[in-house]
């Protein structure tokens, strides 16, 4: 970009803040008030001790002098780099490569001056009040930020539909969290978690996948590999699973060939929602858990009398399960058969029904003027 288009861009975004939201697969970049991030790639660092002038656009120089690639940089080069996430099992995997990520995204992905940019940091539940300290202080001493403000991404997903009471159901990468909020405040004792996320979703589809000689690794297949693919455009959640196998049998339209990118082609059909079952029946894959539903009842349940009604009809579902079809009608279904008579059962997902909830709530929240009193700042 030469240096008039830089500065001609930098004056249209001068002083709006940039949103960044980390998750275990996925980073998600872009600027305050918009409506959807401008960028989303991999959360994946790798490092290289011989540094290439060939790859200076593709890669940024980290303090130690090696060479970083970022994001599907990395992946293409994943042989040949030391590999590290950044994010692990939802929590904070390695400081540094947290940074790289960072400095990738202002030097790179986003080609902005940081000294006129604020930055909110979003990172998965929970994050300890030693982890944002040492990331606020990365940003405004190392980066130059003049404002900065990290958050756990828990009111996220209520913020980005206007409410600061409810039930965040977040089903991401490596688990579902179910985080009960109280006026913005998270009533602790009453959060629960079932270790079913994406990632099973997608492994149980791999392994259904395998009398097909199908042979893609679990590597393969975080990002952008082939069962993720089949996934994200065949599957869905039954309402009934058992009815649906029976329909199954009577009906062709279930069975589908799945075409991918290199040509490859494979035949998908009970698989299509029997991978997705798991969130409903973990004993799928010998998990002694309650399912996502009798979780959320738990967890409402565990919350004071009086506060029940508003969790019961303020349901928000985040993560990238959440955008599976058939996801919404089924929870709402399992919920509103085990609900008191009495209770209005309400679910939410985010307006644009995306897996970037979070990340909208935190575009939201930091364009509101009476936000600015929440930058912490260097004086």
């Amino acid at each position: 970009m030469s240096k008039k288009n830089l500065e001609s861009k930098e004056n249209k975004l001068r002083g709006k803040p940039i949103v960044l939201e980390f998750g275990s697969a996925f980073t998600r970049i872009g600027f305050s008030s918009e409506d959807a991030p401008r960028i989303v790639k991999p959360t994946i660092v790798g490092y290289n001790d011989v540094v290439s002038k060939n790859d200076n656009l593709t890669s940024i120089l980290t303090e130690t002098n090696k060479q970083a690639f970022v994001g599907i940089a990395a992946i293409e080069k994943r042989k040949e780099l030391e590999i590290v996430y950044p994010i692990k099992n939802r929590k904070i995997n390695d400081m540094q490569a947290l940074k790289v990520m960072i400095q990738y995204a202002i030097e790179r992905d986003l080609s902005i001056t940081p000294d006129l940019h604020a930055a909110i940091v979003i990172l998965p539940y929970p994050i300890s009040e030693e982890e944002k300290e040492e990331i606020t202080k990365m940003l405004l001493d190392d980066l130059n930020f003049p404002g900065v403000y990290v958050s756990s991404s828990e009111n996220m997903p209520l913020y980005s539909i206007g409410r600061t009471t409810g039930i965040v159901v977040d089903s991401g990468y490596e688990k579902t969290d179910i985080i009960p909020i109280l006026d913005g405040k998270i009533i602790t004792k009453a959060v629960k978690s079932l270790n079913i996320g994406g990632y099973h979703v997608t492994n149980k589809l791999r392994e259904s996948l395998r009398e097909q000689d199908f042979t893609y690794t679990d590597e393969e297949d975080k990002f952008f590999g082939a069962a993720r693919n089949i996934k994200e455009n065949l599957c869905y959640v039954a309402l009934n699973a058992d009815k649906e196998i029976e329909l199954a049998s009577k009906v062709s339209g279930m069975r589908k060939i799945h075409k991918l990118p290199n040509g490859e082609k494979y035949i998908v059909e009970l698989q299509r929602f029997l991978a997705t079952e798991i969130l409903f029946q973990p004993e799928m894959i010998d998990l002694k858990e309650k399912p996502l539903h009798e979780q959320i009842i738990d967890s409402i349940q565990s919350c004071d009398t009086k506060n029940q009604s508003s969790l019961w009809s303020n349901i928000v579902i985040a993560g990238g399960n959440s955008i599976l079809p058939g996801y919404h009608a089924r929870l709402n279904h399992e919920l509103k058969s085990l609900a008191p008579e009495n209770e209005d059962v309400r679910i939410y997902s985010t307006p644009s029904n995306t897996s970037f909830s979070s990340w909208i709530g935190a575009s939201i929240l930091s364009s509101r003027m009476e936000f600015s009193k929440h930058w912490i700042t260097k004086k």
